[in-house]
This record gives C-alpha cells, structure tokens and sequence, in this order.
C-alpha cells in the first residue's frame, strides 16, 4: 500500500477496527470510521496517530460516506482493510461505490479472495463487537479485475475457525 500513499495524503481508514494496517501508513491526516464504540475507544486510547492531524469516527461506514458525498468531502486515499466483505453483497458493492466517489487519488480494499467463514470471538481481545466480524459476502478477485481494479499484494492465510487455506487480497483503485 504504502508506494501508493504520500506523507502529504489525507485518509479514509473505513470499517478500521483498531487500524491494524493503518496505523504503518505516513500520512498527513487519517480519519478512522467504525461503526462500533469500543473499536474507537480502543482507537483514541492508544492514540497512534499523535504525529499527525487525526479523527475517531462512530458511524456506520456507508451512512458516512453518505455524509461526505453530500457534504462534497474528499480523501486523496480512501482504504477498507477486511471491512467489505462485512456487509452483504449489495452493501459491499455500494460501500466500494462510494468509496470511489469520495477518493481524489486511490481506494484500497483487502479482503479475501471468496468466501471465508468467521464465527463470534471477541476480535483483538474486545468483547461485544462479534455481530461486526460475522462475513456476510465473500467477492473473488475476478469481480475486482473485471471491474477496474488491480491487484497490488496477495497473501496465503489459513482461516482460524475452519482451518481452510485461503488468499486474501489488497485491490487498489486508481482515480486518475
């Protein structure tokens, strides 16, 4: 991701969790979305981002991007790290769509290659979240291909709940 993202980018972490990716990524400003509280909180007590002009945002993700859209907001990089594949299929697509609308240079999107199953664990040792980390979708790379984007780093995982093998992909979308 980072060949993609200048040290002068503002960013859109979507769905960021406790920006586990993020977090690695020289940027102006990073503005973190999640739709869940204690994510946030998380988020503002470990304050990675004191280096930089930063914001923690409760919001549901498309509901934000809603926000934005009508508000003629912009990023210069917009990311969805595991966060699509999260929402039902029309949802992902329309999350993705906005997503476009709102990134001046690149989106990036990780997911998994496909489907892959997750059942309720308490992700990153923070209770009460598990009805967010239910897979509701799984897109295949040809989806992403067919549809403008490339693939710009793949990476071979085994699934902890059903100890299948799997790819996970970092898709990037080019504004201009």
């Amino acid at each position: 991701m980072a060949p993609y993202i200048d040290e002068r980018d503002s960013l859109l972490d979507l769905c960021c969790g406790v920006c586990n990716v993020t977090v690695y990524l020289k940027t102006a400003s990073i503005d973190c979305v999640d739709v869940y509280s204690k994510y946030i909180e998380h988020l503002s007590k470990r304050n990675h981002f004191k280096d930089r002009k930063h914001s923690y945002i409760e919001s549901d993700a498309i509901e934000f991007l809603n926000s934005a859209i009508r508000n003629n907001r912009t990023w210069d990089i917009v990311t969805c790290i595991d966060g699509v594949e999260h929402f039902p299929w029309e949802k992902s697509q329309e999350l993705m769509a906005k997503m476009i609308e709102v990134s001046r240079k690149h989106v990036m999107v990780y997911t998994p290659d496909g489907y892959t199953l997750t059942t309720p664990h308490n992700t990153w040792g923070i209770e009460g979240g598990d009805e967010y980390q239910i897979h509701h979708c799984g897109i295949d790379s040809s989806w992403f291909i067919e549809n403008g984007w490339k693939i710009i780093h793949s990476r071979n995982r085994i699934n902890e709940f059903d100890k299948k093998p799997y790819t996970a992909n970092c898709y990037l979308y080019s504004i201009r």
